[in-house]
């Protein structure tokens, strides 16, 4: 049962990568799922995002959590526009996504350099 434990853990020393023979395991299982699934189209996009957050987590860990906040924050900003009649709430929607995102960008990439 400990296989099944290593599928599911993140191994900062080991992530998965191009180069190892898990990936290309992994990517010929997810190719056969996508297969099955392609022509329902609601299935295939939760398929694929899942397989995603999934392979962001075996490379990266928990910031895939980082990755989902900012997938769903867009989302939310996207539908707002969409909806939004007013040129100027618009503007602040946008304004907000890219300034949110800008944030947590900055904050990842310059954290470092004031510890």
């Amino acid at each position: 049962m400990d296989w099944i434990y290593d599928i599911f853990e993140f191994s900062k020393k080991y992530p998965m990568d191009f180069t190892q023979m898990s990936f290309w395991i992994f990517f010929v299982i997810i190719y056969i799922g996508f297969a099955l699934v392609y022509k329902r189209i609601f299935i295939r996009n939760l398929f694929l995002f899942f397989v995603s957050c999934f392979f962001y987590y075996k490379t990266s860990g928990l910031f895939v959590l980082l990755l989902i906040f900012s997938t769903i924050t867009d989302f939310y900003f996207g539908k707002q526009i969409d909806k939004s009649e007013n040129e100027s709430k618009r503007k602040f929607f946008v304004t907000l996504s890219v300034v949110l995102n800008l944030t947590v960008l900055s904050y990842f990439k310059y954290a470092y350099f004031f510890t």
